[in-house]
C-alpha cells in the first residue's frame, strides 16, 4: 500500500520539525554584522530595562496627585489609596505585587528573545523575532518611566518604542518563513515603516488608525500566504501564533470588559483588582510564548488538537455560565412567587449547580461532536468510518465481504494512489503450497 507524499519532515536529534527549504537564512559577512548590531540593540535595550526597574517600582509606589490621564500606566490614585488602606492592603505591597509581574511579564519576551538569537539567529526571521521580543519587552514595561524620568536615555528608550513596532511590521509579513509573500507585501511594509515613524512624532493621534489599517492588510497577506505559499510545517506555526494572539487578546480584553462593566474594585475590592491585573498580564504573555513555541518547537505538540480543546471547554465554559446564571435567576424568581420565600434561598444554588453538573457531560459530548464535523471534517470522517469498519468485523464471516471493506475503508481514509492487499491461505493438499491471492485496486 503506497501513498504520495508531497512534503518530508526532517526531524534533528531534538525531535525539533526543520523545513530546510522554507525559512531564509542569513549568508556572508552580513550575517555576522547583523547578529552583532542585533546583540548590540538587545544590550541597550537590557540596559534601559534594568534602569528603569528601581524607577518603576518607585512610580507604583507613589500616589498619583494629578489627573488619572497624566499619571502613569497601574499608579494609584487618592480614591484607590483610600480602598486599599481601609482593606488593609499597604501601598508597598501593591508596588511589590504590581512591579512583581511586570517583571515576569517582560522576562517572558527577553528569555523567549534569548533563546531564539541562540537556536535560530541564523534565519531572517529568528532573528527578526528575537529582536522584536526583546525591545517589545521592554518597551512596553519600563521603556516610558526611563523616557520620562531620566532625560539623558530619553532619546534611546523612545526610539526603542518606535523600534519595536517597526520590527512588528516587519514581522506580519515576513512571519514565518522570512520572506514577504505576497510580492506587493514589501512595498506596503516599506511605506508603512516611514510613515509610522514620521506619525509618531508629529501626529501621534493618527498613529491608532494607521497601525489598524496597516494590520488589517497584514492579516489579508497572512491569510494569502497561509492557503498558498505555506508549507504544512509552516502552517503548523501559524497556527500557534494566531492561537497565541487570540488567547493574549481575547482573555485579556475580557477581564478588562467585564472589569469595566462590573468595576472589580467595587464588586470585589482591592483584591479583584490584583487578580484582575495578574490575569491580564498571564493571558498576554501567551503571545510571546505561543511565538517562541511556533518558532523552536513548532511539531512537538500537535496545534490543532490544543485548539479543538479550547474551542470545546471555551464554549462549554460560556455556555454553562449562562445556564447557571439563567437557573439562579429564573428560580429566583419563581422562589419569590411563592409567600415567605426571597431569592436568596440557597436551595436555588443547589438545585443550579446540580443541573449545570449534569448538563456537563451531554453538552461536551455534544459540543464536541459539532466542532468536530464543522471543524475538523476530514477527521471526523475517518474516525467515524473506522468505526463503522470495526462494527463490519465483529459481524462479518465472508472473507471477501471483509476484503471489500478493508479495500474501501483505506481508501476512503488515506486516499492513497495504489492498494495491493496480500492475504495468506491454509496449504493446498495437494501441493503443500501456500496460496497468496492478491487483490489490487
Amino acid at each position: 500500500m503506497t501513498q504520495p507524499s508531497p512534503v518530508v519532515d526532517n526531524l534533528n536529534d531534538t525531535g525539533t520539525a526543520q523545513d530546510n527549504s522554507s525559512a531564509a537564512r542569513l549568508h556572508g559577512r552580513w550575517s555576522a554584522v547583523l547578529r552583532v548590531a542585533c546583540l548590540g540593540l538587545a544590550i541597550v535595550s537590557l540596559i534601559i530595562w534594568i534602569w528603569g526597574l528601581p524607577l518603576r517600582y518607585a512610580q507604583l509606589g507613589t500616589i498619583c496627585t494629578v489627573a488619572a490621564a497624566n499619571c502613569g500606566d497601574q499608579q494609584i490614585t487618592p480614591e484607590l489609596f483610600q480602598m486599599f488602606t481601609a482593606a488593609g492592603v499597604p501601598i508597598g505591597f501593591y508596588a511589590a505585587y504590581i512591579g512583581s509581574i511586570e517583571v515576569l511579564y517582560a522576562l517572558a519576551y527577553l528569555v523567549m528573545g534569548a533563546l531564539i538569537f541562540w537556536r535560530k539567529s541564523e534565519t531572517r526571521i529568528g532573528l527578526l523575532t528575537a529582536v522584536l521580543l526583546i525591545t517589545y519587552g521592554v518597551a512596553q514595561t519600563d521603556g516610558t518611566v526611563v523616557a520620562t524620568s531620566v532625560p539623558v536615555l530619553s532619546i534611546p528608550a523612545n526610539l526603542l518604542s518606535a523600534l519595536s513596532f517597526v520590527l512588528l511590521a516587519l514581522f506580519l509579513y515576513l512571519f514565518p518563513d522570512g520572506r514577504f509573500a505576497p510580492r506587493w507585501s514589501r512595498w506596503v511594509a516599506l511605506i508603512w515603516i516611514p510613515l509610522f515613524l514620521v506619525v509618531s512624532t508629529t501626529l501621534a493621534d493618527a498613529v491608532v488608525p494607521i497601525l489598524f489599517g496597516f494590520i488589517f492588510l497584514s492579516i489579508g497577506a497572512q491569510i494569502y500566504r497561509y492557503r498558498r505559499v505555506s508549507t504544512p510545517i509552516q502552517r503548523q506555526q501559524t497556527k500557534w501564533v494566531v492561537f497565541g494572539l487570540l488567547l493574549g487578546l481575547l482573555g485579556s480584553g475580557g477581564i478588562i470588559i467585564v472589569g469595566a462593566l462590573l468595576g472589580p474594585e467595587h464588586t470585589f475590592g482591592p483584591w479583584g483588582i490584583l487578580v484582575a491585573n495578574a490575569l491580564i498580564y498571564m493571558f498576554s504573555a501567551c503571545i510571546p510564548l505561543s511565538i517562541g513555541w511556533a518558532i523552536l518547537r513548532a511539531r512537538l505538540w500537535e496545534i490543532d488538537t490544543l485548539i479543538n480543546k479550547a474551542l470545546v471547554y471555551g464554549s462549554l465554559t460560556g455556555l454553562l455560565g449562562l445556564l447557571y446564571a439563567g437557573f439562579v435567576i429564573g428560580l429566583g424568581r419563581l422562589i419569590e412567587l411563592i409567600p415567605g420565600q426571597s431569592a436568596s434561598n440557597p436551595a436555588i444554588l443547589v438545585i443550579s449547580t446540580l443541573a449545570i453538573a449534569a448538563l456537563f457531560q451531554p453538552l461536551r459530548a455534544r459540543l464536541q461532536s459539532t466542532i468536530d464535523r464543522r471543524f475538523y471534517r476530514r477527521k471526523y470522517d475517518v474516525e467515524k468510518t473506522l468505526a463503522a469498519f470495526s462494527a463490519t468485523l465483529r459481524n462479518e464471516v465472508n472473507l471477501e465481504q471483509v476484503r471489500a471493506q478493508m479495500l474501501f475503508v483505506v481508501n476512503e481514509t488515506m486516499q492513497p494512489a495504489h492498494i495491493s492487499l496480500w492475504l495468506r491461505l491454509p496449504e493446498s493438499p495437494s501441493t503443500g503450497q501456500a496460496r497468496h491471492p492478491e487483490a489490487n485496486s
